[in-house]
């Protein structure tokens, strides 16, 4: 492939809030949303406020964070048309991977969007297909009960 450009914005952000020891993950997610806003909107908005960011955005902040090894391989892997004599694989786009996220998460019936909102994106950038920092492979918090 061709070589590919993020711009500085995108990946400082990303690797300063990745790598900062101190901020849960969900909060990372909830500044990474912010800065992306930032980014888009050109003024910094506040981490309560609601909005929304183009899936393009999405789309090159996935790649970004792909491009910084703060994705885990195994859920970058995509088949490929060759089947024969074995199946083969190939590293996925930040495209492949959005899209399938989103198809995974969308709810049955809804229609394909070109934004999304704060818990579109955490559950994109959280599901098996992105899986940011190995967020789909935290246990998932049980209850008082233990249910």
């Amino acid at each position: 492939g061709g070589e590919v450009r993020y711009t500085t914005t995108v990946l400082l952000t990303a690797l300063a809030l990745a790598v900062h020891g101190s901020v849960s993950p969900a909060r990372r997610l909830q500044m990474l949303f912010t800065a992306c806003r930032a980014i888009q909107d050109g003024d910094l908005p506040s981490l309560e406020d609601a909005g929304t960011i183009s899936v393009g955005m999405l789309i090159e902040l996935v790649g970004c964070l792909q491009a910084t090894s703060q994705l885990p391989a195994d859920t970058q892997i995509v088949e490929t048309d060759t089947k024969y004599p074995v199946q083969r694989h190939r590293q996925g786009t930040p495209e492949e991977l959005v899209k399938m996220a989103q198809d995974f998460v969308r709810r049955e019936g809804e229609p394909d969007i070109d934004r999304v909102g704060w818990e579109a994106f955490a559950a994109v950038l959280k599901s098996q297909y992105v899986c940011v920092w190995g967020e789909c492979y935290l246990p998932k918090k049980r209850n008082v009960q233990g249910e």
